[in-house]
């Protein structure tokens, strides 16, 4: 697996990670799944080629050098705290956890169980304990992983401001970025529905109203996706 495409990386690139395991089989949504396996495997090389993982505080702040990575786990999975932390912490990597916080503690309950079995979400205080290491960061998502692009822009802007406010409250440190996702159009509106956000806003399609710094992004182990990191 080549991390950006090419032989080098310039800037930050972005992976992206969902559910971590064997998809079942027959399961439509084998893209939100990447093996153990494969995992490991990218972690061992971000190791060996000497690329520095880093947080959203860290690309804000101009902290993070020259071909570095931000590995980005969405939807908050328990699987994250079981299997993917301890591999992080062997190998003293950086990664960043996004949660649509109305559902922590409970299962992924925007998903249809006809179509994959539903999956248990980390609990707050799990939550509570990876805070305490300073190679894990946490995101914001939708308070129940809504699409922002579906609802009414005042509904939209109360579930944005209300997820990122409750992680506020929980966490030592607020969060310094937020996931749109899913997108099932361009987010155009960021800037309405996150005043006042400092912090870094990502999403798989389109453009907002602040300028965009597009970055590639790997989604499982595929270069299928490519999504913007909004300054």
């Amino acid at each position: 697996m080549v991390l950006a495409g090419t032989d080098e990386m310039s800037g930050v690139r972005v992976l992206t990670y969902q559910k971590i395991g064997l998809a079942p089989k027959n399961s439509p949504l084998k893209n939100e799944w990447t093996s153990l396996r494969a995992l490991t495997r990218t972690l061992n090389k971000i190791k060996k080629r000497g690329l520095t993982t880093v947080s959203p505080a860290q690309i804000l702040s101009g902290d993070a050098p020259e071909n570095s990575v931000l590995l980005l786990f969405l939807d908050g999975y328990r699987s994250f705290y079981q299997t993917v932390y301890p591999l992080l912490k062997e190998r003293n990597l950086a990664a960043c956890v996004c949660l649509p916080t109305a559902c922590v503690g409970t299962y992924n309950s925007w998903q249809d169980p006809h179509q994959e079995f539903w999956q248990d979400l980390l609990t707050w205080d799990e939550i509570e304990i990876l805070s305490k290491d300073p190679l894990i960061s946490f995101g914001a998502q939708t308070l129940n992983r809504e699409d922002l692009t579906l609802l009414p822009n005042e509904q939209a802007r109360y579930n944005a401001q209300e997820s990122i406010f409750r992680l506020t409250k929980f966490l030592p440190n607020p969060p310094q970025l937020f996931a749109a996702f899913p997108s099932r159009k361009k987010l155009k509106n960021a800037a309405e529905i996150l005043p006042g956000f400092d912090g870094l806003i990502i999403t798989p399609n389109g453009t907002a109203n602040k300028t965009p710094h597009t970055v590639s992004v790997v989604r499982g182990n595929s270069w299928r996706a490519k999504w913007n990191l909004i300054f």
